[in-house]
């Protein structure tokens, strides 16, 4: 049995990641037509604003006023957009007070602020001293050489050496360039891997 297909493309198609893309591009316009400034990967958009103390209000409601405005955009393209998955974190000093961001309204539903949220596999928080990364990468790397040390006594030398790499070292390596900088603290936890 044949069935038509008039809107989207097959999954795992190999165009399907261009054409997604074509057919959304006109999102960044919405996004700029709002003083706002995007980000995509595949189908994750990512809204990015500096706002001051004293802006605040007028800064969430461009943000939710665009969202609203693509939401629109997307039923009137036949695309769902999930408010279940959509993440708000505001970067601040942890210096300097401030009242807690009311949170976001996203059509009929409320997004409370998030103190972390995972970006590609990079977990930042509401402070941006990587401290919860650093751990997930110990975490992460210390599962992987304990998981390996099940089986050692199995492998050859060559052997071992290859799983290290392919499971320990990538953990340690991903992204590591975020962590330049960081206090001595956070940089002896992960030497201690």
């Amino acid at each position: 049995m044949d069935s038509q297909l008039r809107f989207g493309v097959p999954l795992g198609s190999v165009l399907g990641p261009v054409l997604f893309s074509m057919f959304v591009a006109p999102v960044e316009d919405i996004f700029l037509s709002h003083g706002l400034r995007p980000m995509f990967y595949a189908d994750d958009s990512q809204i990015y604003l500096t706002m001051g103390l004293r802006n605040r209000n007028v800064s969430i409601g461009k943000i939710e006023d665009c969202i609203s405005h693509i939401i629109g955009w997307y039923s009137n393209n036949f695309l769902l957009c999930n408010p279940a998955k959509t993440k708000v974190i505001y970067f601040s000093s942890k210096f300097i007070d401030k009242d807690p961001i009311p949170s976001i309204n996203i059509g009929a539903n409320t997004i409370k602020l998030e103190s972390a949220i995972c970006d590609l596999g990079v977990v930042l928080d509401n402070h941006l001293d990587l401290s919860r990364q650093v751990n997930n990468i110990c975490k992460s790397a210390s599962l992987a050489i304990h998981n390996i040390g099940k089986i050692r006594k199995y492998l050859d030398q060559p052997t071992a050496e290859k799983l290290i790499h392919a499971f320990v070292t990538t953990i340690l390596d991903f992204c590591n360039s975020l962590l330049f900088g960081l206090p001595k603290k956070q940089i002896d936890k992960l030497q201690r891997i």
